[in-house]
């Protein structure tokens, strides 16, 4: 007999739901929540910049006209395009480039640009493509982007890269001028940089080929390393995210070459883990798509599985697009309605817009690869009322830009490969004050897919009214019968 039961508790502000079933049940909960209508995206230009193109492009504005352009950073040369698409100008490198390259803002009218290659080279470039200053690494980088950021909060603004001998150096993002340089085991991909403990002062955490997390101080100190997964190469490293919950507390989180995904807090101990279908490659994304006030964790594995977490570790959903990719999703309002979307590119050239509950808004096919992609967002063309999205196309060359219905001024939650212009792979930004109803397991570590014993809800309310509040959760049996139940 395939039944189920509730029961209900009340305490406070808290609503519990409490579900039992008898058999093995995939199961889905929501409170009066509302479907996204689908969102459009119209292609505006077509660049072939005639080189080839394995890394995201970076949108920001170079000089200050309050139009943004486009950075890319093709196999020898940073190239710049205006947001019609015209080439301003391009600047050849050294070696090769696997890297996103990083923008810091100096004045009205002008930007410093930075990027590594395999030969060593670290360079800043001026918004016309001059050369500033340069530098030698120890070894060549490979997929780590430079970190803008003030790591002591002494108003100069720092530069953090590393190279494949495993260090991490700071230099003068001004200047050029090397501070300190500090050694972790193994080759680190980006760097994760932000003030995890709110000290006023930044911690970096990288992590690298062997399997190693490591957190350095703002002077360099090595405040903690942990064994955190199996061994790959630069190109399979799941660069870590730092981001702060609804508890105020510092996190930070990434996926491993072994299938999991773990979050640790400012000390590296770890806070939750779960298997992932899938090695973990891309890095992580974090922003609160559903604006409830609580952080969400976002991965996409090699296998092609994308999944949500709760700040918490609850597993929220996990879709398999049939499609693996190296680049993370971004996280956006792209059809100006208040909620956010979640926007990714596969490695097949395979574009999708998904909403908070995991539904498919967008499907487009290139007819060409986009390689370790994340979607890029800007005001790129005046004479449209939104943001344009930029997308590069891997071995062809070319580089898309999209109309969105995102409107001016919209500011992405996670919105480039690394989150933002400075690379800084954090975020923390998350509204607390701004809580809204939530519906959560009791139990994060519970697996949705196989519900074969009590499973538990809490329901929050922290603004409780006189109308009453529904709740609803839905089952899906293996033979495909649906059940759901229903409570206010």
């Amino acid at each position: 007999m395939n039944s189920f039961r509730a029961i209900e508790e009340r305490s406070g502000s808290h609503h519990w739901l409490r579900f039992y079933f008898l058999f093995s049940l995939v199961c889905a909960f929501s409170i009066e929540a509302g479907f996204s209508e689908q969102v459009s995206l119209t292609p505006l230009w077509t660049v072939n910049t005639k080189t080839f193109l394995e890394s995201a492009p970076t949108v920001a504005d170079l000089d200050g006209d309050g139009v943004d352009e486009i950075l890319v950073a093709g196999r020898e040369e940073m190239i710049a395009l205006s947001g019609s698409g015209e080439e301003l100008w391009r600047w050849r490198t050294r070696g090769r480039f696997m890297t996103y390259p990083s923008i810091l803002r100096t004045g009205e009218s002008d930007s410093l640009i930075y990027a590594a290659d395999t030969s060593k080279l670290l360079s800043c470039l001026n918004s016309k493509g001059e050369e500033v200053w340069t530098a030698d690494l120890e070894a060549g980088s490979s997929w780590s982007a430079p970190v803008v950021c003030d790591l002591d909060s002494d108003g100069r603004m720092d530069l953090v890269q590393t190279d494949e001998s495993g260090s991490v150096s700071v230099f003068d993002a001004l200047t050029g001028e090397k501070k300190w340089s500090a050694k972790v085991e193994g080759k680190p991909v980006s760097p994760a940089v932000g003030d995890l403990d709110e000290d006023g002062r930044d911690e970096i955490v990288v992590s690298t080929s062997e399997g190693m997390l490591s957190a350095l101080s703002a002077h360099g100190e090595m405040l903690w390393t942990r064994k955190i997964g199996g061994t790959w190469e630069t190109w399979a490293g799941s660069a870590p995210v730092m981001f702060r919950d609804s508890r105020g507390r510092g996190l930070v989180a990434f996926g491993t070459s072994d299938e999991r995904v773990v979050c640790v807090d400012e000390n590296g101990e770890t806070i939750w883990s779960h298997p992932t279908r899938g090695s973990v490659a891309a890095t992580l994304s974090v922003g609160d798509i559903d604006l409830d006030g609580r952080a969400d964790v976002f991965l996409i594995t090699q296998t092609g599985v994308v999944h949500r977490y709760a700040e918490d570790g609850q597993p929220l959903w996990e879709i398999d697009m049939q499609g693996r990719t190296l680049g993370a999703g971004a996280l956006i309002d792209l059809d100006g309605e208040g909620a956010l979307e979640y926007v990714l590119c596969t490695q097949d050239g395979h574009l999708m817009v998904l909403n908070a509950d995991g539904e498919n808004l967008f499907d487009y096919r290139f007819e060409n690869r986009t390689i370790n992609i994340t979607p890029t967002f800007g005001e790129l063309d005046p004479s449209t009322p939104g943001l344009e999205m930029a997308i590069t196309g891997g071995e062809t060359g070319k580089v898309f830009c999209f109309a969105t219905s995102a409107p001016r001024g919209t500011v992405p939650q996670w919105g480039s490969y690394r989150g933002n212009v400075k690379k800084t792979g954090a975020w923390f930004d998350l509204k607390v004050g701004e809580k809204k109803v939530s519906m959560v397991l009791e139990d994060p570590s519970l697996e949705l897919h196989t519900c074969d014993k009590p499973v538990r809800f809490l329901i929050s309310n922290p603004d409780p009214g006189a109308s009453p509040l529904q709740a609803s959760a839905g089952c899906l049996r293996p033979d495909g019968d649906r059940q759901s139940v229903i409570t206010s």
